[in-house]
C-alpha cells in the first residue's frame, strides 16, 4: 500500500467520490489492520512465521492486482480491505 496511498486522492476523484470517502477509505485500511493484527499474530504462532509470511506475500500481490480492476469505489473498498488484511502476515508480531 506504501506506493498506492499517494495516488489514492487522484484515482478517487477521478470516479467522482467527494474528499470525506477518502477518508473513510484510509480508515478501512487501517481499522482492518487494527482488527486483524491480533488474529494474524496468533496464527503465526500456532502455524509458524515462515509459512504465513510466504502465503501473506502472495495473497498481497494477488489482493494489489484488484486496484486494476477496481472501477467504482466499493470494488477500491473490498481491495483495499483485503491488501491490508493480507499485508498483516507482512508483519512479524511477538
Amino acid at each position: 500500500m506504501g506506493v498506492i496511498i499517494p495516488l489514492i486522492p487522484i484515482y478517487v476523484e477521478q470516479m467522482g467520490v467527494t474528499g470525506i470517502w477518502i477518508g473513510v477509505l484510509f480508515a478501512v485500511y487501517s481499522g482492518t489492520r487494527v482488527v486483524m493484527a491480533p488474529f494474524i499474530g496468533r496464527l503465526s504462532d500456532r502455524r509458524g512465521r515462515k509459512p504465513l509470511l510466504m502465503a501473506g506475500l502472495i495473497l498481497v500481490v494477488v489482493a494489489s492486482l484488484g486496484y486494476i480492476w477496481a472501477n467504482t469505489l466499493w470494488i477500491l473498498v473490498l481491495v483495499l480491505s483485503s491488501s491490508s488484511r493480507f499485508s498483516d502476515t507482512g508483519v512479524v508480531y511477538s
